[in-house]
């Protein structure tokens, strides 16, 4: 195979120089779209697929190299980097881990050195020395890079320097992401002088600055004008007052429009700056992000009193914050005033029954919150009735909350009769009863406004049949449902009983399964259901257990490619099942392929049935004399060809007209010949073939 592949190479003078165990990865197929020159890459790649892939992700806009090697894989991959990297190939994306970097530090050099197109470059590598390497080559380099992120690099003050000469013959970087854990004040200062004048960076990550970097921060923020997100990651070493300093920077700051703090312990000095910015007229944030910031009660009632009065934030994360009674009452009173807040995450923040109480009349009064994250709920009287409230007038389109039993039968009787409620979290399995399962189950069936499911039912054992027969009529027969996510990691539960709704569903497009442990039973019931559906779009399967159990894996992937939907497909932990997997990925672009020609029938399907029939019969002598002229062959020949692919189009009609159904609308210039897909019939078979075109006859070529 190496051999045949150096032939073909050598024709256009690429050369090999030797064969590599590590190579593309199983995503090549989506090298459709290419320049005949180009083509021989693409036989290269499905060769070198052969070889377990786990080398390159190839994608029709052009090229994405991912290098993930492990520490026992004999890897020699340099080679082919340098050679992918310098033949005029359009790589716009390249991501190196440690292992690779640490192998091969010149070659990563040469690499980046002789590149012509790098957009996007990513990098993982905790040694400084081997991190000259990669700035060297960046100084040296020609190309433009427009995202940059070297968050996971340690970078000390003589790579800052190379990194600033970069920048500064790189005025066109759009986001920019470092690691500042290694800099000393005077190189960090350098650095964010550099950027302060460039006009095209939205995008600004920091991570791990030390305290003295803050004024060269917050002189950075006073001044430009270009930064439209601001994360400012894990800042340990800060003290409050330097906290205070760079948030008060962005008074002068009109432009910032997320801010994230993750991890930046600002406590209630912080928030009281932030807070008096929110109340400013003319602020920009529209997103504020202020997870595990040591936030008390003081703190977030100052945030709580400057959202009364802001009309920008439309999203605020408090997410692991001791906010306390006095802090959920600021946060309930605000929602019942506030009309542009969309999105609130309270979880995590210690709140009492009290405060769940307060927070349900305020959801109860406010009208622009569309998703809520409360986390868990107290077991208390306001538990059980905090959904039954929900239920009299609450507008939110998602609910996600860590629910106990006590409180799920009373969501259930909200899911009955919601026509607001969008999407539902159930988390937390192991305070859950498989009666308050059944319930939900129950209430699910009769839903029609729910269009995600998320159903974590952990390690629940023994769930009955009784109820897993209900969650599969919900799939059957629930109409609006498009998305669902399971996890289950028992061995006794018998979900081959709601797997066998999968089969009959109408409705979902997309689905996620995690088992960990895949029965056989249930495993052949969940491959049978992906075999014999028709409206999944998108599957996702984690499991380990999948993996390393051949059979199954086999049958996975038939099932799979027997499906004529499905055109995205993720098995986590795939390695080693290179056959498998090529089945699945054959089957996806097949998919692909199918729909693209049901939507191009379909779309000429804008006349009426007696004209096209009419018609039929002088555009197969046209497409006859195309052909003959095109491929110079004889007539007869030509009209096999004809009527091959007319057979073709007859037996995959129905198929793939179900395909895009609800996707497609077929409307010509008078309303009496417009043809929705849902009228679709056998007649209009006719219509359709009479549009057959000679792209189609020569779709192989």
């Amino acid at each position: 195979r190496i051999a045949t592949l150096k032939s073909d190479l050598s024709k256009h003078k690429i050369d090999i120089a030797a064969p590599c165990t590590s190579s593309f990865s199983s995503d090549c197929w989506l090298l459709d779209n290419l320049t005949p020159l180009n083509r021989i890459l693409r036989r290269a790649a499905l060769e070198l697929c052969q070889l377990q892939p786990r080398f390159v992700v190839v994608r029709s806009t052009g090229f994405r190299i991912s290098i993930c090697s492990e520490e026992d894989a004999s890897l020699d991959a340099s080679f082919i980097t340098y050679w992918l990297l310098t033949h005029h190939i359009c790589i716009d994306t390249l991501e190196l881990d440690h292992a690779f970097c640490y192998r091969h530090p010149l070659d990563v050099k040469l690499a980046l050195t002789s590149a012509l197109n790098l957009q996007k470059l990513k990098f993982c590598w905790q040694s400084i020395d081997g991190a000259h390497y990669i700035m060297e080559g960046l100084r040296n380099s020609r190309y433009a890079v427009l995202d940059l992120d070297l968050s996971m690099l340690s970078i000390d003050d003589k790579g800052a320097d190379y990194l600033s000469d970069t920048l500064t013959r790189n005025a066109s970087i759009q986001s920019f992401a470092v690691s500042c854990s290694h800099l000393s004040a005077y190189s960090y200062g350098k650095l964010l002088g550099t950027l302060v004048s460039f006009r095209s960076l939205t995008q600004l990550s920091m991570h791990s600055a030390k305290g003295c970097g803050s004024k060269a921060l917050a002189n950075f923020l006073k001044h430009n004008r270009s930064v439209l997100k601001l994360s400012l990651n894990k800042f340990h070493s800060i003290t409050v007052d330097d906290y205070a300093l760079i948030l008060d920077s962005l008074h002068d700051n009109t432009r910032v429009e997320e801010l994230n703090l993750f991890r930046c312990y600002i406590r209630d000095e912080g928030a009281r700056v932030l807070a008096a910015v929110l109340k400013k007229r003319g602020s920009a944030l529209h997103r504020l992000k202020l997870r595990e910031c040591g936030i008390h009660e003081s703190g977030a009632i100052e945030l709580a009193d400057s959202l009364k009065s802001n009309t920008s934030l439309e999203y605020l994360s408090l997410r692991a914050n001791n906010l306390d009674n006095h802090g959920t009452a600021a946060i309930a009173d605000m929602l019942k005033t506030n009309k542009v807040l969309k999105k609130l995450d309270i979880s995590q923040c210690s709140i009492s029954s009290h405060g769940v109480s307060l927070l349900v009349e305020a959801l109860l009064a406010n009208t622009s919150l569309e998703y809520v994250k409360i986390g868990r709920v107290p077991v208390s009287r306001s538990a059980e009735w905090l959904p039954l409230h929900l239920a009299q007038g609450c507008v939110l389109e998602r609910l996600r909350m860590t629910w106990q039993s006590q409180g799920l039968y009373e969501l259930a009787a909200v899911i009955r009769g919601s026509e607001t409620i969008e999407a539902v979290h159930i988390d937390s399995p192991n305070l859950l009863t498989v009666e308050a399962y059944s319930e939900l189950f129950s209430a699910l069936r009769w839903n029609r406004s729910i269009k995600t499911l998320i159903l974590n039912m952990g390690c629940l054992r023994d769930v009955s049949v009784e109820a897993l027969t209900t969650l599969s009529e919900v799939f059957s027969e629930n109409e609006t449902l498009r998305k669902v996510k399971i996890t289950q990691d028992s061995t006794t539960n018998p979900m081959a009983v709601a797997y066998a709704g999968l089969a009959h569903s109408k409705s979902i497009a997309h689905l996620e399964v995690r088992d960990e442990f895949w029965q056989a039973r249930n495993a052949k019931a969940f491959c049978n259901a992906i075999r014999c559906n028709r409206s999944l779009v998108s599957l996702v399967i984690r499991s380990q257990s999948l993996v390393k159990r051949a059979k199954l894996l086999d049958l996975f992937s038939k099932s799979v490619y027997a499906n004529p939907t499905l055109t995205s497909v993720q098995v986590w932990d795939l390695e080693g099942a290179t056959r498998s997997t090529f089945k699945i990925r054959e089957a996806c672009r097949r998919n692909i392929s199918s729909l693209h020609h049901a939507s191009r029938f379909l779309l000429r399907t804008t006349v009426n049935r007696p004209s096209a029939a009419a018609f039929d019969e002088a555009k197969k002598d046209v497409l006859v004399h195309h052909l003959t002229e095109t491929m110079n062959i004889e007539r007869n020949e030509a009209k096999m060809m004809v009527c091959a692919a007319e057979r073709f189009l007859r037996a995959n009609y129905f198929k793939l007209a179900g395909i895009v159904k609800d996707k497609i609308e077929c409307i010509s210039q008078t309303k009496e010949t417009t043809m929705c897909l849902d009228s679709l019939n056998e007649d209009c078979l006719c219509n359709i073939a009479s549009f057959l075109c000679i792209s189609d006859v020569l779709e192989d070529e």
